[in-house]
């Protein structure tokens, strides 16, 4: 079947925050984004990242206004609220398909402690923020994919397939 190729996020981006800051205000009261979350930085600069823009790398491979494509992307998922899992089958609702994920990049760190804060489910995290994974494509041009994503210094890897 055709490959899942995850983009890495590089934080929250800006879904799941109302779990977010109910854990850490739970946690460390009212002004939990001063609390330290580690020797560089406080809870607010760590679920604040900023996102991964991936519109170059995505109109790259698919070809701007009367451009060719680069690649032949059969799915394209942007991950936001409801997570990985519910977006990427929202593509393939229609289809009878389904994504077999089989490879998903670790978590990043945030996740985890909050993950453990706050007693939240591998499941529901996966239903909650983006894991890691802030887009899917869909394909088989799955070496193009990831040497127009290194050209714009976008983590790519396959995390499934299709079937």
């Amino acid at each position: 079947g055709d490959k899942i190729i995850g983009l890495r996020s590089a934080g929250f981006r800006s879904n799941g925050f109302s779990l977010i800051r109910y854990i850490l205000k739970e946690k460390f009261g009212e002004d939990w984004y001063h609390e330290k979350y580690d020797d560089s930085k406080n809870w607010g600069e760590a679920v604040l990242t900023p996102s991964v823009i991936y519109s170059s790398a995505v109109l790259e491979m698919h070809g701007r206004y009367k451009e060719p494509s680069k690649v032949e992307l059969k799915g394209v998922v942007h991950v936001t609220g409801g997570g990985l899992y519910a977006n990427t089958d929202r593509i393939l609702k229609k289809t009878g398909l389904k994504a077999n994920f089989t490879d998903l990049p670790e978590p990043h760190e945030p996740m985890k402690k909050l993950m453990e804060l706050g007693q939240v489910s591998k499941d529901e995290a996966y239903k909650t923020w983006n894991m890691g994974v802030g887009m899917v494509l869909i394909s088989n041009d799955v070496e193009q994919i990831k040497e127009v994503c290194d050209g714009h210094g976008i983590e790519a890897q396959i995390i499934g397939e299709i079937s």
